[in-house]
């Protein structure tokens, strides 16, 4: 096993660990992954020999217990929040419909009204380049001295030239943090970083030194939930209290609320501001520069795209949690047998939850490659839904027809282009005959970087060295390939930040495996010789310029039609469109099946099963 990029943990003090919600844990494993993964860091010297012989053997799998059915387990559901005024209506249905939660009390702070400052017209920054696509870095570093311009702002108090404050800026991730933090605009600046790489102790040390006057405060996301920041310097808050840096936009209001709660604690002043980027807003929301400019309230607009955007997740919520609903009733079962000592009944159980998949005669594999730069978080989080839907599916059809139901594998791909690291542009999971691990790799993907046309033609070539037989090719993206002139160029050009030692970047890619520079349509010849259908589904984006996605559209007609396969147009902002995903990516596999069954009659049956029930 090489490869450890769909399993995403964390060594520290002598262990494996695994970010969940707010810190790193270390009580739960993922099967036969986690062991490999003592056994590689063992290897590196991380892991000590007594921890791995501590830590390494067979973990048996007994019950999947879904967070979402574990409250309707109680005759009475009470909840406690600080974000209930941020709900929106979708949100609120869901927690009336699943849990019959129909009653809220807001109760003011025993300290009395919030001092926290923010103003929405003037404490609201969208960073814009003027050059848009020529020139991200611009932006980048316009977005980053606004960072650094509001630290200054932050340290300085009501009356006094003289650091009086505490600033916490928080990031989206460690990725980001580590951006700001490659531009070195920090000098002289006393400031300390808190992220989930360090332990209980480390974090409640930094914590405490974050609320001391003066201290600048780098830190992830996560810390701006669930931590108290409590400043017992007067003179801090006599000066304004902590200074909050948001530099990202939150997906939904509930987060922000908690980031922007950090400050202005127990009755105490505090300020907030918050910092985006105009691209990150773009390649989410589809605005342009012009749409942007006729709104009299900025914030008001993107906090309304945000939550229509936070509605369309929402919608597909309900289905989500019903197809672990089984898992669930079988988990109770089991609890049961145990219960009644039924030791027969708990053995079975626990065999078939554990039992491997048998390889059959014929296995439809099928590659999915997936565009992971900025613009396509919407399309992660849709697919996160329908794979499982996608696995319903097909074993379905293949139960009612008698076939078995390893008889398909699916591999998910994701691409970046040359701005990234050789680590995250291109980054695979296993070959996967069940939906659990493609959805935790899907749930671990993070959405960034992107250089216009993208390295769609590292993906060709990724096809084409394959060992195992492929049948399909499914490629999503909203912009074509790279061409051999536009990789050099940007292996040439682009920023080095990612490389090591200070080295140019076409040294640092001529020092890893995508050294070669790849000619996209020669491996698309090479995969039409391989009789392999490519299904091109190209992303709409509105707001790129219409030569741009001209060009886009027209080269996956090319690919698609050139091999067999089909062409179609994918638009994101449809609230069906996660059911159409489902049919596009599952049509292609069952007709893959259905072609190497040898009897007419029965592929026939398969094909027309799917379709009658499905398309």
């Amino acid at each position: 096993m090489s490869n450890f990029e769909s399993h995403q943990y964390i060594v520290i003090n002598n262990k494996i660990g695994y970010k969940e919600n707010d810190q790193v844990v270390y009580n739960i494993a993922f099967g036969y992954k986690t062991v490999f993964a003592y056994f590689k860091e063992f290897e590196n010297g991380k892991i000590t020999r007594e921890s791995l012989e501590d830590n390494i053997g067979i973990y048996i799998k007994c019950c999947d217990f879904p967070y979402s059915k574990i409250p309707k387990m109680f005759d009475y559901i009470f909840g406690v929040s600080g974000t209930v005024e941020s709900f929106g209506i979708n949100h609120k249905k869901i927690i009336a419909d699943e849990y019959d939660i129909k009653k809220y009390t807001i109760i003011p702070s025993i300290f009395g009204e919030s001092k926290l400052l923010f103003n929405e017209q003037k404490n609201f920054f969208i960073e814009i380049n003027e050059n848009d696509n020529k020139n991200q870095e611009n932006e980048d570093l316009q977005y980053f001295k606004r960072i650094k311009e509001e630290i200054n702002k932050g340290l300085l108090g009501n009356i006094s030239d003289k650091p009086k404050r505490a600033v916490l800026v928080f990031f989206k991730d460690l990725n980001c943090l580590n951006d700001f933090l490659s531009v070195n605009i920090l000098s002289q600046i006393d400031f300390n970083i808190i992220t989930e790489n360090l332990n209980d102790k480390e974090i409640q040390a930094k914590i405490k030194e974050s609320c001391r006057k003066g201290v600048v405060t780098l830190a992830t996301a996560s810390f701006g939930r669930g931590y108290d920041f409590i400043v017992k310097d007067k003179s801090i808050n006599d000066e304004g209290g902590i200074h909050v840096i948001q530099t990202f936009l939150s997906d939904n209001l509930a987060e922000q609320t908690q980031i922007m709660g950090r400050t202005a604690r127990y009755g105490n002043t505090g300020t907030y501001c918050l910092i985006v980027k105009f691209i990150e807003l773009k390649n989410k929301y589809g605005i342009s520069k012009k749409s942007l400019e006729n709104q009299t309230c900025k914030y008001d607009f993107i906090s309304n795209l945000r939550e229509k955007t936070s509605d369309l997740f929402l919608n597909n919520f309900k289905s989500v949690i019903e197809q672990y609903n089984l898992n669930h009733l079988e988990s109770l079962k089991l609890f049961k047998h145990i219960k009644n000592n039924n030791l027969d009944e708990v053995k079975k159980q626990i065999f078939r939850i554990n039992k491997g998949i048998e390889i059959a005669l014929f296995v439809a594999r099928t590659k999915i490659y997936l565009d992971a730069t900025s613009s396509m978080d919407l399309l992660i989080e849709k697919l996160k839904f329908v794979i499982n839907q996608i696995f319903i599916r097909l074993l379905e059809i293949l139960s009612k027809n008698n076939i078995p139901e390893n008889s398909f594998s699916i591999q998910i791909v994701l691409f970046r282009n040359y701005d990234v690291s050789k680590e995250d542009i291109l980054v695979p999971s296993g070959w996967e005959m069940k939906p659990d691990n493609l959805i935790q790799f899907l749930n671990k993907t993070k959405c960034f970087g992107g250089w216009e046309q993208e390295a769609i033609e590292l993906c060709f070539s990724d096809a084409v060295k394959e060992t195992k037989k492929l049948t399909n090719i499914i490629v999503f993206s909203d912009s074509d390939s790279n061409t051999r002139e536009l990789t050099q160029k940007k292996r040439s050009n682009k920023k080095d930040t990612y490389t090591e030692n200070k080295m140019k970047p076409f040294e640092y890619w001529n020092k890893t495996e995508f050294k070669d520079v790849i000619d996209v349509y020669e491996e698309l010849s090479k995969i039409k010789k391989k009789d392999i259908p490519i299904y091109g589904f190209y992303v709409e984006c509105n707001e790129k310029e219409e030569k741009f996605k001209k060009d886009a559209e027209s080269f996956f007609r090319k690919i698609s039609e050139g091999t067999g396969g089909i062409y179609e147009k994918i638009n994101l902002h449809n609230e069906n469109e996660a059911e159409r995903l489902a049919k596009l990516i599952s049509h292609p596999i069952i007709k893959a099946i259905g072609e190497n069954i040898g009897d007419d009659q029965k592929r026939a049956n398969l094909i027309k099963d799917f379709e009658k029930q499905y398309i």
